[in-house]
């Protein structure tokens, strides 16, 4: 009887499997689509209010300032000296839940070295978190449209500098989309963490999965658990979980949204035809599998790129407390050597 049992039930397994696999390729099919839609959509449920959060500190050495029309400062760092010796400007995109003044150290140590750094808020964190209406939700087509109108704006205001995109993870992934789509306004691009294939994807899909059916605008706090992942340095942990603008409460059309997008990667790498490009992946990255980076990478069109493998290295390179100073001079050498000749 054992045995007729065992038989009867593989079937049954079987059928388990191929309904699971259906349904993760139904899903994998039909949300991004369903979340674009979903996005753009200004009769959808409002997401759920940001609490009072303590006031936001602006990094030192940094200082808030208007680039573009009704949205919230960038942070700036200035070089010593006069603007007509600095070298270059560099634009910084952030990591989902983060804002702007994650690259404090980046930024004080780019600009030490004679760069001039921007780092913009994407629409639904840091300061659009204080801005009310659909414009200041995440909506990853206007960020794009950001960047765009930024790097417009730099140029103008920075006339004869070049200007130089730099993302991690979901901000990886933007800045390799922004440079595909345009080539005359970025002189390189360094793109940090922007594989899509994440550690724990079956855990994360179910988990995300439970509140994108129950309450798909409703956040909760997905994003503490994402750090403690990514990096194994506990001292980080402590300094992205509790900073102020930090958000952790993410809702799953948030998760899913740039789930999706990240997905796209290789696709944005294979448009880039000639801007320079450098990809950046920590060995000790807990949430992005290194491959997915490498592979990223091997699907770059354009001739002039250039791998770096972070041995000590986590899921934030650039964002956090303390810029890894292995990363560190390999970007600056990077920028230096991409800087156009006069």
């Amino acid at each position: 009887m054992q045995k007729s049992m065992q038989k009867s039930l593989k079937p049954c397994a079987i059928s388990v499997g191929i309904l699971l696999a259906t349904l993760m390729g139904t899903l994998s099919a039909s949300l991004p689509m369903a979340l674009a839609a979903a996005s753009d959509n200004k009769k959808d449920t409002p997401a759920e209010a940001s609490t009072t959060s303590p006031a936001y500190a602006v990094p030192d050495g940094a200082k808030q300032v208007d680039l573009l029309s009704g949205q919230p400062p960038l942070l700036m760092w200035t070089p010593a000296g006069t603007e007509s010796s600095s070298k270059g400007v560099v634009l910084c995109l952030h990591e989902l839940g983060m804002h702007s003044g994650v690259f404090g150290d980046l930024g004080k140590r780019l600009s030490e070295n004679g760069y001039i750094v921007y780092a913009m808020d994407e629409r639904g964190f840091g300061g659009w978190e204080q801005m009310k209406g659909d414009e200041a939700r995440m909506n990853l087509t206007r960020i794009l449209a950001d960047i765009k109108d930024a790097a417009v704006a730099l140029h103008k205001k920075h006339e004869n500098k070049p200007v130089f995109l730099l993302g991690e993870a979901m901000g990886g992934t933007l800045v390799l989309k922004a440079a595909a789509s345009n080539p005359g306004l970025i002189q390189g691009t360094i793109s940090s963490t922007p594989g899509g294939a994440h550690f724990n994807t079956g855990h994360n899909y179910m988990t995300v999965c439970k509140h994108l059916i129950t309450a798909p605008s409703k956040r909760f706090p997905m994003g503490k658990e994402l750090i403690s992942a990514g990096t194994p340095n506990v001292d980080q942990q402590q300094f992205l979980q509790n900073e102020a603008k930090v958000r952790i409460n993410l809702t799953p059309k948030e998760l899913m949204s740039c789930q999706f997008f990240m997905y796209k990667a290789r696709s944005f790498a294979q448009q880039i035809k000639s801007t320079p490009v450098m990809i950046v992946q920590g060995k000790l990255d807990g949430e992005t599998k290194p491959m997915s980076s490498q592979k990223v990478f091997d699907s770059l069109s354009t001739g002039d790129k250039k791998m770096v493998m972070v041995p000590d290295g986590d899921h934030y390179v650039y964002e956090g407390k303390h810029v890894n100073d292995g990363a560190m001079k390999d970007t600056l050498a990077w920028l230096d050597s991409h800087l156009p000749t006069r």
